[in-house]
């Protein structure tokens, strides 16, 4: 039978790891809306801004 300390650790260990998941999925959010500000303000087309961010909606594009 497992321990009420080990079942602790084990649930902070698993917490942490999702935080870390759900940290890294919106830094790469956060990359991705800044990449297409950037080529928005350096006038880059609007088809080409889709095929970079692999928009698969175009419309998603002029957010």
């Amino acid at each position: 039978m497992l321990s009420h300390s080990l079942i602790a650790s084990i649930s902070i260990k698993e917490t942490f790891n999702t935080i870390q998941v759900i940290q890294f999925i919106f830094n790469v959010l956060e990359l991705r809306h800044t990449v297409g500000m950037r080529l928005r303000e350096a006038s880059v087309g609007y088809k080409t801004r889709a095929a970079i961010l692999w928009h698969s909606n175009e419309s998603i594009t002029d957010h």
